[in-house]
């Protein structure tokens, strides 16, 4: 038997199978390290959104705060208003006519504060009401913001896998292909005559060979 190299490549087909799956893997892990980063900046943004709505709950708790205190004043006003009119009364009794016009018009006084002191009452209620509403949304909204931070955080880690992922089946793809070259440029395959170049057109390396079976007629 002696060395001869005839037509013919050095790949096969495993060899080629295995480079089609590396290759696959590279792209897989290309396109989960592009989607972890849309992931991240979605959850960035929502992050963003759940912060406005909680500066927007606490204005609305400091109007509610206001809201209270001027329902406060109005009431003690009213109850000022109210012992005016009583005084009034008392004094009417200095004569009939002053005392029936100061009885008039302490009515109509007592009157108007209780329909004051009403209007506080209702005023306050809204005012506790909205402070309540304001907490409860506060608190949502920092929920939400607490939970689009850990959103964020997630996706940031899935991109960073991904993009492990990518690069160790970028590696694996070059030491496949590197390993494959190597061996092309060692085994020449079958060969009519004596090679004095590689596969590639490339100067012979050390230890390569083709293989020559001489077959009598």
């Amino acid at each position: 038997m002696a060395i001869f190299r005839g037509t013919g490549s050095a790949s096969t087909t495993s060899d080629q199978a295995t480079i089609d799956a590396v290759t696959e893997k590279a792209a897989e892990a290309a396109t989960s390290a592009s989607n972890a980063a849309s992931s991240a900046s979605s959850a960035s943004t929502f992050a963003s959104s759940a912060s406005s709505s909680a500066s927007t709950a606490t204005t609305k708790a400091s109007e509610a705060s206001a809201s209270s205190a001027n329902a406060s004043i109005s009431e003690f006003n009213a109850n000022a208003f109210a012992a005016a009119a009583s005084t009034s009364n008392a004094n009417a009794g200095a004569s009939a006519i002053a005392a029936e016009l100061s009885a008039s018009q302490a009515l109509a006084s007592a009157n108007n504060s209780r329909a004051s002191k009403d209007l506080a009452e209702t005023a306050q209620a809204a005012a506790e009401s909205a402070e309540t509403t304001a907490t409860a949304s506060a608190s949502t909204a920092s929920t939400a913001a607490t939970t689009a931070t850990t959103k964020a955080s997630e996706a940031s880690a899935s991109a960073t896998t991904a993009s492990s992922a990518a690069t160790a089946a970028e590696s694996a793809r070059d030491s496949t292909l590197a390993a494959f070259d190597s061996f092309d440029d060692r085994y020449l395959g079958s060969k009519t005559t004596d090679p004095t170049l590689d596969n590639d057109g490339n100067a012979l390396v050390g230890g390569a060979f083709t293989l020559t079976v001489l077959m009598k007629s």
